[in-house]
Formats: C-alpha cells, sequence, structure tokens
C-alpha cells in the first residue's frame, strides 16, 4: 500500500473514532439530563409530598387549636353566664329574704301597734250590747235613740234598777247620766223595747217602769278589732259575726259562715264590718257615729 494511502486510512479511522466519542459525548449527556430531570421531577414531586403533608399537619393543629379556643371560649363564657345568674339569683334572693323580713317586719309593727291600741281602747266597744230587737235596725246604719237607750240601760249598774210589786223602776237621771258618759248628742228619753216587752218612759214621774222584773238580755254577737285609727278622734273598725253553738253567722243575712280558727278576718268578704267613731270630750271618748259596710 503507498504510503499516502496508509495516511488517508488513518485519517478516516481516526475521524470514526472522533464521530464516535462525538457520539458517546451526546448521548451520555442526554441520559446524564435525562436523569438529572427525572431526579429533579421526583424531588419536587416528594417535596411537594411532604409539604402537602406538612400544610395538612399544620391545618390539623390549626383546626384543633381553634376547636380548643371555640370550646374554652364556650365553657368561660357558660361559666361567666352561669356565674352571673348565680350572682343574680344570689342577689335577688338576697333581695326577697330582705324584702320578707321588711315585710314580716312590718306586719309584726302592724300587729303590735294593733295590739297596743286595742288593748288601750278595745274597752269602749265592750258598752255596745244589742238586744236581738234592735240587730237588724243596728246593723242597718241606723244608731236610733231607742238602741242608743238600750245600750244606755244594759250599761247601767245593777242597783239602779229598783224592782219592786211586780214592777221594775229605773229614775230618769240614772239613765241620762249614762247615756252621757257613752253618746254625744242630746239626750231623747222615750219609751223602748226590751225582749218581752217594753220598758215605758213616764215624763210626769221622771221614771222608766217595765211590768215585771227587767233582767239584762244581749244578743250574741262577737267581733274582732281589725284597725284603730288613733288621732284626736279614735275610729275602731271590726268584724263583726253571731255566734252561736260554735258556729258562725252573718249577722244581717243570717247565713252560716265557716270561721278559721275562730279568726273572724278569714271570713272577713262573708261578714259584716263596722266601724265605731268616738270624739274626744274632755278625757273620755263618746260614740258619734257608726258605720257598716
Amino acid at each position: 500500500m503507498a504510503k499516502d494511502d496508509k495516511k488517508i486510512v488513518s485519517r478516516d479511522k481516526q475521524i470514526e473514532m472522533n464521530l464516535t466519542n462525538v457520539k458517546d459525548t451526546d448521548l451520555n449527556e442526554l441520559i446524564q439530563s435525562k436523569i438529572d430531570k427525572e431526579v429533579k421531577i421526583s424531588v419536587d414531586r416528594e417535596i411537594k409530598k411532604v409539604l402537602k403533608h406538612k400544610n395538612t399537619v399544620i391545618i390539623k393543629r390549626d383546626i384543633i387549636i381553634l376547636i380548643l379556643l371555640v370550646t374554652c371560649f364556650f365553657l368561660g363564657y357558660n361559666l361567666y353566664i352561669g356565674t352571673r345568674i348565680n350572682i343574680e339569683i344570689y342577689k335577688s334572693d338576697d333581695k326577697i329574704k330582705k324584702v320578707e323580713k321588711i315585710e314580716t317586719k312590718e306586719v309584726e309593727e302592724v300587729k303590735n301597734s294593733l295590739k297596743d291600741k286595742t288593748n288601750k281602747y278595745g274597752y269602749l266597744l265592750d258598752s255596745i250590747s244589742l238586744s236581738s230587737d234592735y240587730l237588724k235596725e243596728f246593723y242597718s246604719k241606723k244608731l236610733t235613740d231607742e238602741i242608743k237607750l238600750y245600750i244606755s240601760f244594759y250599761n247601767l249598774d245593777d242597783d239602779k234598777v229598783t224592782f219592786d210589786d211586780e214592777t221594775s223602776y229605773v229614775d230618769l237621771e240614772d239613765v241620762k247620766n249614762s247615756y252621757s258618759s257613752l253618746f254625744m248628742g242630746e239626750f231623747s228619753p222615750k219609751s223602748f223595747k226590751v225582749k218581752g216587752g217594753v220598758f215605758k218612759y213616764l215624763s210626769s214621774k221622771g221614771l222608766f217602769i217595765y211590768d215585771g222584773e227587767f233582767k239584762k238580755e244581749k244578743a250574741d254577737v262577737v267581733r274582732e278589732i281589725i284597725d284603730i285609727d288613733e288621732g284626736e278622734n279614735i275610729s275602731i273598725t271590726t268584724i263583726e259575726a253571731l255566734k252561736d253553738n260554735d258556729k258562725y253567722y252573718n249577722v244581717i243575712s243570717g247565713k252560716e259562715v265557716k270561721v278559721t280558727s275562730d279568726s273572724l278576718s278569714s271570713s272577713k268578704g262573708s261578714l259584716t264590718e263596722v266601724t265605731y267613731m268616738y270624739e274626744k270630750v274632755d278625757d273620755s271618748f263618746k260614740l258619734s257615729n257608726v258605720e257598716v259596710k
């Protein structure tokens, strides 16, 4: 082979080897590039997974924290409200107790005041005793002269009534004195009814006479004082009923009324309310009027 031909062959092999090296290099770079890309994609995917998981954990944590905060707030609010309610209940209960104490105290004071006044003025009613003949008239708001005369006779001392020869006598002045100690107004003597007859007034003799022996008779009227108005004058308000064999009756209608524990005020609406008005004259009180409700 000629020398020139050897050179040509050698050069062609070199070129072929260079081409081969070039191809190998490009291939390696291509493969490496692809690998790098895949690795990057895989890494990015894993990073995203990790971040997603991390974010999920964070979100769950934040949700749990939020739930706990809401729960704490709710419980705290309920505790606050409950405490406030309890405080208000205690305050209200305390106020109620204070009001009850005040009311009880006031009731006791009223009772004590009424008891004191009754002890002081209750005796004034002791003189008001009526015959059954005058009940309807008296409770019809009529304080007539005949009623006043009967009450005056009832309050006479027994030694002021003389019984002789089947006749009872009472001196006019004794009746007048009794009347003047009990009532306001002018004394007007006249005949009046008593049980079983009439006490006749004899102006010419200055006497009241009764055919027979006069005996004091009164209807079984019971009273309970419910109020006393004390001032310059006195008014005494009572609840009144007729009592017979432990039973109570309305003094006007005669209907039986159930009374609890012998307290007439417990049946106030079914019984008769009476107000006695007294005027003060010197150091004594005299009945001036009667109001029946």
